[in-house]
């Protein structure tokens, strides 16, 4: 969330955030980082967010499902110097885990997700492999595995798993 940094001015010079309902920050964060010369973080916890069920932002997965389509697009066109495997990372933890998920959520047919996935991979063919990957919780790798292997009723199972938790059912 762009509210849990403290961001110099000067990095959202030719920057606009983004108009996107559930993800202008995801859109913004990846950018300023690439802009950066230097980053340091506290461990110290400065704010405490809180989701309710019925929250707009656990509830309506095919709005979250389309936002961060566009969110993975707006990095890329503005990703600037930012490595091709940091590019990509943020493609796997946005676009294929977060739109994924969320598109499976909101029972998305199983048909459009394949478009979406080729998609992304022909401009990533070796996702797979990016070094960052190892670091995501196990939970993401997981539902990244299914994925890479077309398992898609298993991750649609993953889904509604996810689904139930996260509504606190």
């Amino acid at each position: 969330s762009l509210c849990l940094l403290l961001i110099r001015k000067i990095l959202f010079e030719n920057l606009r955030i983004p108009a996107i309902y559930q993800g202008e920050d995801m859109a913004t964060i990846p950018i300023l980082l690439g802009k950066a010369q230097r980053i340091t973080h506290t461990d110290k916890i400065l704010y405490n967010y809180y989701i309710h069920n019925g929250s707009t932002s656990n509830s309506n997965y095919f709005n979250a499902y389309n936002s961060l389509r566009k969110v993975f697009g707006i990095i890329e066109n503005n990703c600037g110097t930012m490595s091709k495997a940091i590019l990509e990372f943020w493609g796997i933890k946005i676009f294929l885990y977060g739109a994924i998920l969320n598109g499976m959520k909101a029972n998305v047919s199983i048909k459009e997700i394949n478009k979406v996935y080729s998609k992304f991979i022909k401009k990533y063919p070796n996702w797979n492999h990016n070094k960052y990957v190892q670091d995501m919780d196990f939970r993401y790798r997981l539902f990244l595995f299914l994925l890479g292997k077309h398992m898609y009723r298993s991750c649609y199972l993953f889904a509604q798993i996810h689904k139930l938790k996260t509504e606190g059912k």
